[in-house]
């Protein structure tokens, strides 16, 4: 899987993305991941290596396979922003 990531991403992607460009900057901010019903938790370790392959810092705060209950966080990852669209006319 860690292999494929850059392929998986240049699909994603392609020639560039509109939503990307506007919400990756340098400031930062930390992202997490929340249940929002009960549920088994998987595809934690996949985010975890595209997280590092983006040189993100990421934490997994459940094992893939556990049952959760809505309002879980199971994963967090430190992310850079931009400023938000009202920010930057100030």
């Amino acid at each position: 899987m860690p292999d494929n990531i850059p392929r998986f991403l240049a699909e994603d992607i392609g020639l560039g993305d509109i939503t990307t460009e506007a919400v990756i900057g340098s400031e930062k901010a930390m992202g997490v991941i929340v249940a929002k019903s009960r549920c088994v938790v998987s595809g934690l370790v996949e985010a975890d290596h595209l997280f590092e392959h983006m040189k993100l810092d990421a934490e997994m705060l459940v094992e893939n396979g556990q049952w959760v209950e809505p309002g879980t966080k199971v994963m967090t990852c430190l992310l850079y922003t931009s400023p938000s669209p009202r920010d930057r006319t100030r």
